[in-house]
């Protein structure tokens, strides 16, 4: 077996690092490929909307287009980044009960088993 075949675990993933050799590995947002489908599709959404408001705002309020469209643009990027935040602040606390609400139910299903089980 390699060196570095010998540094993976049974799921292909990099075993942690020494001296961590029970500690559980952490799944990061990029890896939940649910999530983010969900923070893309949020960036893009709050960057049209953000653009679409500005560019309607400014047009009706007399704005030139080209100027209506340059205060759009900015608008469209400072929302999409907004968006963005909200979105990965979101999904952490989704993945973090998630998270919690596994571990409580493997607890319970531990506790049902027979003594002498494990």
């Amino acid at each position: 077996m390699s060196k570095k075949q010998e540094q993976q675990d049974a799921r292909g993933a990099p075993a942690s690092p020494a001296g961590s050799a029970g500690a559980p590995r952490l799944i990061s947002l990029h890896d939940y490929p649910a999530v983010a489908v969900r923070v893309r599709r949020a960036k893009a959404w709050g960057g049209i909307v953000a653009f679409g408001i500005v560019a309607f705002g400014s047009t009706s309020q007399g704005a030139t287009l080209s100027d209506a469209l340059v205060r759009a643009l900015v608008a469209g990027i400072i929302g999409l980044h907004v968006t963005w935040f909200a979105a990965v602040v979101a999904a952490r606390r989704i993945l973090k009960a998630q998270t919690v609400a596994a571990v409580e139910r493997a607890l319970a299903r531990r506790r049902q088993l027979p003594a002498g089980r494990s």
